[in-house]
């Protein structure tokens, strides 16, 4: 089947040159015309506002009635040969205005789409080789030319070739010496050449100056059959809601995607926002994409096709939370596997996309603020950290001072120099409050493209920067297995400052069918955390504490790539390479407490036994990063089409993790009971003979540790399909990944492994909008590279402190998936899945028992694992309750629902001799959740827009119990919010048109409207609850031209 158009949904069939057979939900009339000439001619119009088909609205030639646009937004009537005025109209508006031209037995098909009252964007097919709207020949005194020339396969000239100005509605045909010329007004253009006996061509980015030339040569490749069947669609923008129901349709395997236009709808800010909404899947701690329950550690995610390292060395998965929406053309969810794709699929694949080189210069500037019940306008918790803070970056107050001699040096150094040393350190441990002030946001974003006659060239530069404070109230219980009540409670109250900037520059050339692009992305998140914990602790002798925590975390990435795509006449050619650095620098993580006898009231003094301990850690990591794809397309086999594809990558990356942790310990002569820490842990303190305050290094040797990766993989597959009935995506891939990661104490940790990975995609298409997948798939998941490191480290989320296991192996993964899917219209569609997953060695949390009673969290791997799932959404819109006249509001047809839910159960069979001090040998999978559920409700008009998102989270494994005591499950938790945005009038009163509010936008959103709180209990106790209020934003983009 040849496509007129390569892009979006099916829209109408039909046969060249036989007139088109309408589609179900396109309306079709008998013949109607006025300034006649002999027989009759067929109009196809198709009509859209935006994105969304115009339903129901009435189709008027010179005057009268001939129709009314279906579902699909389409209409098809029968015209008397001649010209005739064509009028659209949704109820008393008049939504299109056009003098066309018919001839006998041929058809016009017209695609028209409406944007903010600009003018329509039209794409007009058939009309022969004449004229397709009336005065399209009425070029002027400073028209141009567009000529060249048509060649066949062997490079002669073709003849019969019909070069068409879609934007015009002109056309014309090649003579025997394969040339054409075709007079048009200044401006840019777009050719489309076709053939009956060959593939069909294009020119893009033709500029006509004024009383000037622009020639196209095409090359028309052989097909081996005569054109038959084509299919009619409409180009839509992408990132729009149809091209990514287009996306997922033709998809290979089994993939969501979400568009930019979604992700504006929605008022998502972010990919970690904008993914909530996909079936199947949940964002961990509002930044981890945890897909089908299996834990993030599990999905891997790629940038325009190339791995995606993470800035933070310790969680290792990609903190989605840190790309921009303005840097986003989709994000898409891929998952069943594929060979093409790398071995570490693992359960999962969130692949993230860039935006292109736009078809028309802009700027637009975004201010935006926002407030939190929780933190806004309320006292917080900060300290005198650093006068850059802002920026994200510590200005140097927080680093190991100067000067300060290595472990070893100070090892070896008497007590009156070490006393020296400490010294040095800046006192800026002090807690204080502060009224917090309300968020921040600024983004900025500019792109044009420049045609040259070497081909068409662009760029596009994107900035952002964010700043807000938020508070988390938190309620911490420990138990024991006899006693109900908690040994062990605190009240923490956590303020965290948070920064994040970024910057992307996109450069791109496209010339022949060949494309060059260049993206470089600076991604910065900091965090600054105070936080005071108050309770008891009644495990020895029983105490009153408050702890102090005072932690500052800068993560930055800087990623480089170039990407190449070559499309031959029997071959296409991708590649990618790309470099990466990241760093994560926590600099001066500082801890201290008070304490008191349990239940009395005397005043707490200063836990003398740990003192101030501060803590400074650097991570600096480093990936190259390559991979190429090659698909050679065969020639067809009557209905038999099929082609080979065969590529391979390497990824080369290497690790420094340096801590160094110190400790300030009062003597017998420093006064503890002084509320001011300063006053108690100071310069004056730390005397050079030891008695007062002794300053010393407690760093372990393991403390440090060095990585090294390659991971090399090569692939062969191909994909072949039967009519318009079954295609199937097959492939091999090879993976070897060797991991070697060397403590500073010399334990060594890794593994060197090699993996054969079969996948097989088929889908079946049972009607034009119904279809059936199925698939199969093996894929790994590789330990992360602390987890192999026999050192000890702390989840920054959560404060919990780990041990790595350096004897751990990867995770190999089974996939099943069955998934029925029906596409009802462009916009609409409905899915119900079934999948099944088997995990052979699932890393698992191990629980140590020490002398304490207490046990230290390591890992290990399971003896098996499995998930079964069921997975069911789709999207409808409620235009048909209009064209069927249910409801008279046309406002109705600019809405629509869409809805997703998740089942899932999983289980996980642990080693007995591996277990540790674990509870059970038989759990859940850590982190997967039993139910998720997404609904939306959106409206989509001319000026404004509003979508009510409403997301539930079932129960799921949080932590597993130990010392007997029961499995801790993070309970069900729903959040409400909203999104509306209005676009600003272009002229106020009094004042007249203003340029820049061409466009503009306000948004104004809201999250978490039921004020939900984060809770987790321990059979029937309540573990822990986090409180962290509801959010609200408003934002102001402008247009700058």
């Amino acid at each position: 089947m040849w496509k007129c158009l390569p892009t979006a949904a099916v829209v109408v069939a039909a046969s060249c040159p036989v007139m088109a057979q309408p589609a179900a939900n396109t309306a079709t009339t008998g013949a109607a015309g006025a300034t006649a000439s002999q027989g009759e001619g067929q109009i196809v119009l198709f009509v859209f506002d935006g994105d969304a088909p115009i339903a129901g609205a009435r189709l008027l030639s010179d005057g009268q009635s001939i129709g009314k646009t279906g579902a699909d937004g389409g209409v098809v009537a029968k015209l008397a040969a001649g010209q005739h005025n064509l009028v659209l109209k949704q109820g008393s508006t008049k939504k299109l205005d056009l003098d066309v031209i018919t001839r006998a037995d041929e058809q016009v098909r017209i695609i028209a789409t409406l944007r903010n009252g600009r003018a329509p964007e039209l794409n007009i097919q058939g009309g022969g080789n004449g004229p397709v709207l009336a005065g399209a020949t009425d070029v002027g005194e400073d028209a141009g030319t567009i000529n060249g020339l048509i060649t066949g396969p062997g490079g002669g000239p073709l003849s019969g070739a019909t070069v068409r100005v879609p934007s015009r509605g002109v056309s014309a045909e090649t003579g025997a010496d394969g040339r054409f010329a075709i007079d048009v007004p200044p401006g840019t253009y777009n050719l489309r050449v076709t053939h009956p006996n060959y593939t069909s061509g294009s020119a893009a980015g033709l500029r006509v100056a004024a009383n000037g030339q622009a020639t196209a040569n095409v090359s028309l490749a052989d097909t081996g059959i005569k054109l038959a069947d084509y299919t009619v669609t409409a180009e839509y923008l992408e990132g729009s809601i149809a091209s990514e129901i287009e996306l997922q349709r033709e998809s290979d395997q089994i993939t969501s995607v979400i568009g930019a236009e979604q992700i504006a709808r929605t008022g998502d800010s972010n990919a970690a926002e904008a993914l909530q909404r996909v079936s199947g899947l949940l964002i961990e701690n509002n930044k981890y994409a945890v897909i089908r329950g299996q834990p993030y550690r599990y999905t891997l995610t790629t940038f325009n096709g190339l791995p995606l390292p993470s800035p933070d060395p310790i969680i290792e998965a990609v903190p989605l939370n840190l790309f921009s929406d303005t840097i986003l053309a989709n994000i898409q969810v891929q998952k069943s596997y594929s060979a093409d794709k790398p071995g570490n699929f693992g359960g999962g694949l969130v692949a993230l996309n860039t935006i292109s080189t736009p078809d028309e210069p802009f700027a637009t500037f975004k201010i935006s603020t926002g407030a939190n019940t929780l933190a806004t306008g309320e006292l917080g918790l900060t300290y005198d950290g650093s006068n850059e803070d802002p920026l994200g970056q510590d200005g140097g107050e927080r680093e190991l001072p100067g000067g300060l001699p290595s472990q070893q040096q100070l090892s070896r150094s008497s007590v009156a120099q070490r006393q020296r040393a400490g010294r040095r350190f800046k006192d800026i441990f002090l807690v204080e409050e502060k009224q917090l002030p309300a968020d921040i946001g600024l983004e900025a974003a500019a792109g044009r493209s420049f045609d040259t006659p070497y081909g068409t060239f662009g760029a596009i530069a994107t900035g952002t920067y964010s700043h807000q404070w938020r508070r988390e109230i938190e309620r911490d219980n420990a138990f024991t297995v006899s006693q109900d009540d908690p040994r062990i409670s605190f009240l923490e109250n956590r303020t965290d400052r948070e920064v994040n900037l970024s910057g992307f520059l996109a450069l791109s050339g496209e010339w022949d069918q060949h494309k060059i692009k260049s993206n470089s992305l600076f991604v910065r998140s900091s965090q600054d955390r105070t936080q005071i914990s108050e309770g008891f602790d009644l495990t020895s002798d029983g105490r009153d504490e408050r702890r102090f925590l005072l932690e500052f975390q800068r993560r930055d990435l800087f990623l480089t790539q170039l990407l190449g795509e070559h499309d031959f006449d029997f071959v296409q050619l991708n590649w990618r390479g790309q470099h990466s650095e990241t760093e994560r620098n926590r600099p001066d993580r500082t801890t201290y407490r008070y304490q008191r006898p349990f239940g009395t009231d005397q005043a707490p003094t200063f836990f003398a036994d740990t003192g101030l301990q501060r803590d400074f850690n650097e991570t600096n990591s480093e990936l190259d990063s390559g991979n190429g794809d090659i698909t050679i397309p065969l020639p067809e086999l009557g209905k038999l089409t099929w082609s080979l594809k065969g590529g391979g990558d390497i990824d080369s990356g290497s690790r420094v993790s340096d801590t160094r942790r110190f400790q300030f310990i009062p003597g017998n002569g420093v006064r503890l009971d002084r509320a001011v820490v300063e006053q108690i842990v100071n310069d004056n303190r730390i005397n050079l003979d030891g008695s007062g305050v002794a300053f010393n290094e407690v760093t372990l040797a393991s403390d440090s540790y060095t990585a090294d990766t390659m991971t090399t993989g090569y692939y062969v597959g191909g994909h072949v399909g039967f009519g318009d009935w079954i295609e199937t995506d097959f492939g091999i891939r090879n993976t070897q990944a060797d991991y070697e990661v060397i403590t500073g104490g010399g334990t060594v940790g890794g593994f060197d492994e090699s993996f054969w990975l079969p996948s097989v995609n088929v889908t079946g298409s049972v009607t034009d909008s119904f279809q059936i997948r199925a698939s199969y798939g093996q894929t790994v998941s590789y330990p992360r590279l602390v987890e192999l490191a026999q050192t000890t480290f702390f989840n920054p989320d959560t404060g919990e402190q780990f041990i790595g296991n350096p004897n751990l192996q990867p995770t190999e993964i089974n996939s099943y998936d069955l998934r029925f899917e029906l596409y009802p219209s462009p916009t609409e569609n409905l899915n119900l899945g079934l999948f099944y997953k088997e995990l052979t060695n699932s890393i698992e949390n191990q629980f140590l028992p020490l002398a304490s009673g207490t046990s230290l969290t390591s890992f290990t791997n399971g003896q098996s694992g499995e998930i079964l799932g069921l997975e069911t959404g789709g999207r409808v819109s409620f235009d048909r309750l209009v064209s069927t006249g249910w409801v008279p509001f046309d406002w109705v047809a600019r809405t629509y629902f869409q809805a997703n839910l998740a089942l899932t159960t999983s289980n996980v069979q642990l080693d007995p001799d591996a277990s540790g001090a674990a509870t059970n040998l038989e759990r859940p999978l850590t982190g997967q959740a039993d139910t998720t559920l997404n609904l939306q409700l959106g409206y989509d008009g001319d000026t404004q827009d509003f979508t009510l998102l409403y997301n539930r989270v079932g129960e799921r494994l949080d932590q597993a119990g130990t010392q007997r005591l029961p499995d801790i499950y993070q309970q069900p938790i729903a959040f409400l919010g909203f999104t509306y945005s209005f676009d600003l009038p272009t002229a106020l009163p009094f004042i007249g048109p203003i340029p820049t509010l061409s466009g503009a936008q306000v948004k104004v959103k809201g999250a978490n409207l039921l004020n939900a709180k984060r809770e987790f209990r321990q059979g029937d106790r309540l573990q822990r609850r986090v409180e962290f209020g509801r959010s609200f934003s408003a934002s102001l983009r402008l247009n700058m031209f």
